[in-house]
């Protein structure tokens, strides 16, 4: 019976470890997709190079496009988790911060996309 407690918690921790681990690489994509978008900004206003501007914005696409992708599967994590797990505070907290994160990762995707598009001429 111990025996099955063990694996158990185990199996728990690998999982919960995983979800650590999305929760972190998408913590850190969000604010370097903020980030990049702010260069791009600043880059306006200080007369950066095209291939400058281009480069931040093809950086900014993949990395949101990344960032999409971790979000959602953060979220299959946690909607397991609560399923599964007991109802917990942090989680609720963590599902807010995954669906405000990939909504905004959309939002760059698009913008990167469409003024990459208006940049180029294609």
């Amino acid at each position: 019976m111990e025996e099955k407690k063990i694996k158990d918690k185990s199996k728990l921790n690998s999982a919960f470890w995983l979800f650590r681990l999305t929760r972190t690489s998408v913590f850190i994509l969000f604010f370097f997709c903020v980030l990049l978008f702010l260069f791009y900004l600043m880059g306006n206003y200080q007369n950066f190079m095209d291939k400058t501007q281009l480069l931040i914005l093809t950086v900014l696409g993949f990395s949101s496009v990344l960032e999409v992708v971790l979000s959602f599967l953060g979220l299959v994590e946690i909607i397991f988790f609560m399923i599964t797990n007991k109802f917990r505070v942090n989680n609720i907290f963590s599902l807010l911060f995954l669906i405000l994160a990939f909504i905004i990762s959309i939002i760059f995707v698009i913008y990167a996309v469409i003024i990459k598009r208006f940049a180029t001429g294609v």
